[in-house]
């Protein structure tokens, strides 16, 4: 839930999926190559220069396969536009909710569209933290969005993937120069310099 941040973190050793939902995500990630490159981009009701990171990591991407999270089923489509050297793969697909997030109660019309939701969402989560290369980075705000954080977290601490699903998913490749890579912009780490009641009087783009 929003404001989780690190405290999240220190849950996530007590929990496991249930058996059912265990089998969904593994099912849903069983075809992908083991070798991928993960982003995740926020983008409804917090919003991302998602241009700019795009740019910060094409070069980076070339020739790989690129697992795409987002929110936002726009960030897909300009995610497919732009990566035009990389394989752009997906393991879910947002609703076209025109800018509402997706705990929001009217993004969908069905209790059942909101249960897919958000079997959609810890989806996307097991399969960015499973990635061997994941880059996250902020929303226009200047902090990562929660999940992002989460995403990054498990990316960094692969052995949790196992305990949550009840079994291990594949995850021999090590993390050794791997990992999450967290691009804040330098703005936003100056920003992090302020006082925080200084920090709530500025809003850059």
């Amino acid at each position: 839930m929003w404001g989780g941040g690190k405290i999240s973190y220190k849950l996530l050793p007590r929990l496991k999926f249930t058996e059912e939902m265990s089998a969904i995500i593994s099912d849903r990630l069983k075809s992908m190559d083991p070798n991928y490159t993960a982003i995740h981009v926020r983008n409804t009701d917090y919003k991302t220069d998602f241009q700019s990171f795009f740019k910060r990591i094409v070069k980076k991407t070339n020739g790989e396969q690129l697992l795409v999270c987002s929110d936002d089923a726009g960030v897909l489509d300009a995610a497919r536009e732009y990566f035009v050297a990389a394989r752009i793969i997906t393991v879910s697909q947002p609703p076209r909710s025109g800018g509402r997030p997706l705990h929001d109660i009217d993004t969908y019309a069905s209790g059942e569209e909101m249960k897919e939701s958000a079997i959609d969402s810890l989806v996307d989560l097991i399969a960015l933290g499973n990635a061997p290369r994941l880059y996250v980075t902020s929303v226009t705000l200047g902090n990562l969005s929660g999940f992002s954080g989460l995403a990054a977290f498990l990316c960094d601490h692969k052995e949790l993937i196992g305990r949550l699903l009840g079994h291990d998913i594949g995850t021999s490749h090590s993390n050794a120069g791997k990992g999450a890579r967290r691009l804040v912009p330098l703005k936003f780490r100056l920003l992090k310099l302020l006082p925080r009641f200084m920090r709530k009087t500025l809003h850059w783009q």
